[in-house]
């Protein structure tokens, strides 16, 4: 047993819903034109890079890294791949092309410029 849907009752719910819309558009476009007052524009310090903490063998191996800017520094010890990953995480270092012995070479990113640019305390 099928039962047949009335056209008039989905009519009948549509002009409805246009009307509600309509009447939504209409509160939306009221309320800027209501408020007046405008907020003056916040005047904030600019932010500074907080400088990561590395731990010695880290600081290390990124100075390393730094040294070899040119061809780029060969990560393929193994003793360094928790080194190298630390600081490929806190965006020290960025990851290379492969090389033909299937590890990759590793480069200073800017950031990574500007923690070996500072002195160490």
């Amino acid at each position: 047993m099928a039962v047949k849907k009335t056209t008039k009752s989905v009519k009948k719910a549509a002009p409805k819903k246009k009307a509600a819309t309509k009447k939504k558009a209409a509160t939306k476009k009221a309320s800027p034109k209501g408020s007046t007052k405008k907020s003056a524009p916040k005047k904030t310090a600019p932010k500074k890079a907080a400088s990561v903490k590395l731990t010695e063998p880290q600081s290390k191996l990124l100075k390393t890294i730094f040294e070899t800017k040119a061809t780029g520094y060969l990560g393929d010890k193994k003793a360094e791949a928790t080194a190298i990953k630390a600081l490929q995480t806190k965006k020290l270092i960025k990851r290379g092309a492969k090389d033909k012995s299937g590890s990759y070479r590793y480069m200073v990113s800017k950031a990574g410029e500007k923690q070996v640019a500072r002195p160490t305390a």
